[in-house]
């Protein structure tokens, strides 16, 4: 499994109606060419295709 961090700014952090904190902005983006990232064999970027999330076991929790 790949663990991979990031810096944005484009998160939200919100006060929602009943007073909890509500983080928003995109877990993921589909069919956007990544920032260039490195890995174990290299260099590369990648697209997500729309509907990826579909194709994953939902796990859980």
């Amino acid at each position: 499994m790949d663990a991979r961090f990031f810096s944005s700014n484009k998160l939200e952090v919100r006060t929602a109606a009943n007073g909890d904190m509500v983080l928003g902005g995109y877990a993921a983006r589909y069919g956007v060419v990544s920032k260039l990232m490195n890995g174990k064999h290299g260099s590369f970027r990648e697209v997500l295709a729309p509907g990826a999330n579909s194709l994953a076991e939902p796990r859980e929790h």
